[in-house]
């Protein structure tokens, strides 16, 4: 299983564990919204009765298709901060985990991503302070399975986690935030399946 594999696996896993009770609660604000409509429409309906039949018929069918939208794009609201909310957390959760696992991964998609020739590993500031001192040697050792070379660039990225490595002018981008944003639409969408599968 690739790198980006695994850190797909990890954020759905993520997605799982840590969504329960933001669902809840936005489940529970719908619930609420969808209540209050009712009760405004029956509201509405109780003083419609005054008015004639089947005018009071049209205010109340449209008190309720409104009271029904406004509550669908609650719901939809509440999903989609559920959805930022999951990723972010799967995030941290990914850029913080101990170094032994977190560099491991790194050197996962190193494998993946090595060309032939020589290049460079950039990598956050942070990621850089707390390096494995074996780091850039299996790094080196991965991209020799690729027919080329790595070492440790003395510069520093502007990434939260992750890393660019550079061929000559050629930099890939494989930090974290670029992984999630180019896969964001399949994250999102695994998320969506994985919390709400009868949609």
């Amino acid at each position: 299983m690739s790198g980006i594999e695994n850190i797909t696996r990890e954020i759905l896993q993520e997605a799982e564990e840590s969504a329960a009770s933001e669902l809840q609660e936005a489940r529970t604000k719908a619930e609420e919204v969808v209540e209050k409509a009712r009760e405004e429409a029956n509201e509405l309906s109780k003083k419609a009765h005054v008015k004639a039949d089947a005018d009071a018929k049209a205010f109340v069918e449209r008190a309720k298709a409104e009271a029904e939208s406004y509550s669908k794009r609650a719901v939809l609201l509440a999903k989609s901060e559920i959805i930022k909310s999951v990723l972010s957390k799967a995030k941290e959760k990914f850029l913080s985990a101990a170094p032994a696992d977190y560099f491991a991964k790194l050197l996962s998609l190193i494998e993946k991503s090595a060309m032939k020739g020589d290049g460079e590993i950039i990598l956050s500031q942070s990621d850089k302070a707390r390096i494995p001192s074996d780091f850039a040697a299996k790094a080196d050792a991965a991209a020799k399975k690729a027919g080329g070379s790595l070492k440790l660039s003395s510069e520093t990225a502007d990434i939260s986690g992750g890393f660019i490595l550079r061929y000559g002018g050629i930099d890939i981008n494989s930090s974290i935030d670029a992984i999630m944003n180019d896969r964001e639409t399949e994250f999102e969408d695994a998320i969506r399946q994985t919390l709400w599968p009868e949609n």
